[in-house]
């Protein structure tokens, strides 16, 4: 009975994941490794068809391998997620250099070629991904294009390798690289509010996994500037943008609490239930305060309303109902006199 309330929980997590709008990341990770899952599956059929059982142990075993992501990445929340992505390119770099060193099946390597530089972005985002690509590169370069390299390659690839090949396929490797870099830079800047440097909406929802949801209590919380509209009436725009580019500067170095921009000068931010949470949120608040001086404008005399609910969220409907809240608490602190935090349990 375990067992089968086991089943039915990771079939119901794989279809929040691949049906809910706003998990975006999380479902673009576990199409790619349920679609190079299948590859590997196919591949390996072909393989023992064709009996070539080293091909098609390999194939199986990274087959196997990726299931073992799925699972991760269905049963064990953000956690899950990063380890399966610290497995998943091995597999990939393992797969590219087998089929790059012992030159069979010819050609097929071309595949694994283009899959893991999008591999490698997806999984670790545009800094890491470029690392690792480059990296993978720099290998590939050394076993095509140096003696000591091409030594390491298997008899059957140095017959089956020509000069143009060893010449074209790091070149290829690289334009995959390219086009995969632009494509994670694009996807990362829609996800980022280019003033502030924080989350926008999309990224907000982005960091939050259903199953993390379910295992852990999550706060909501909303707060705008006060008097932002004057700000910018007496001192103009430019300042009132720096008002908002200080603020990002010192929340985007908080770990414990996720902040986005909303819009305009509200934003809301996410923590996971801990104890002395309103000192934590005093904390950033005094930051910012003390920040703010330091713009030329000396009588700006900033401050800032927040709103928060303490009612935990377990899933996507919660954290919009809590939202909801949020805001209410947040318009009591403007009815309240401003510069205060207002806390609001849902009931």
């Amino acid at each position: 009975m375990d067992l089968k309330d086991d089943f039915d929980n990771i079939l119901q997590n794989a279809k929040e994941i691949l049906n809910d709008e706003q998990n975006g990341k999380q479902r673009t990770r576990l199409i790619t490794y349920m679609l190079f899952g299948g590859l590997t599956l196919v591949s390996g059929l072909i393989a023992l068809f064709f009996e070539n059982d080293s091909l098609s142990m390999m194939n199986f075993l990274f087959f196997f391998t990726n299931c073992i992501n799925v699972l991760l990445l269905l049963t064990a929340g953000q956690k899950g997620l990063n380890i399966a992505g610290w497995l998943f390119v091995p597999e990939l770099s393992s797969l590219l250099l087998y089929f790059l060193i012992s030159g069979n099946p010819d050609g097929f390597s071309a595949i694994w070629l283009i899959l893991f530089p999008f591999g490698a972005m997806i999984d670790h985002g545009l800094k890491k991904g470029t690392i690792l690509t480059v990296s993978m590169f720099s290998i590939i370069g050394f076993l095509l294009w140096t003696p000591v390299g091409k030594s390491l390659l298997l008899p059957e690839a140095i017959q089956n390798y020509s000069t143009t090949f060893c010449a074209q396929f790091p070149l290829v490797f690289l334009l995959a690289c390219g086009f995969a870099f632009f494509l994670q830079a694009e996807k990362e800047r829609t996800h980022i509010d280019p003033l502030t440097a924080l989350n926008n909406r999309k990224g907000f929802w982005a960091e939050l996994t259903p199953i993390d949801l379910k295992r852990q209590n999550i706060f909501i919380g909303a707060f705008d500037v006060d008097n932002f509209k004057q700000i910018n009436d007496k001192f103009g725009h430019t300042v009132g943008d720096e008002v908002l580019r200080t603020i990002g500067s010192v929340l985007g170095k908080k770990e414990r609490i996720h902040f986005a921009r909303w819009g305009g000068d509200e934003f809301v931010f996410w923590f996971r239930k801990c104890d002395g949470y309103e000192e934590m949120i005093n904390e950033w608040i005094r930051k910012i305060t003390l920040r703010m001086a330091e713009i030329d404008e000396k009588d700006l005399n900033i401050t800032m309303s927040v709103g928060v609910c303490i009612t935990p969220c377990q899933n996507f409907k919660d954290i919009k109902d809590c939202m909801k809240i949020a805001d209410e608490a947040l318009y009591q602190a403007k009815e309240q006199g401003k510069n205060q935090v207002v806390y609001i349990e849902k009931v």
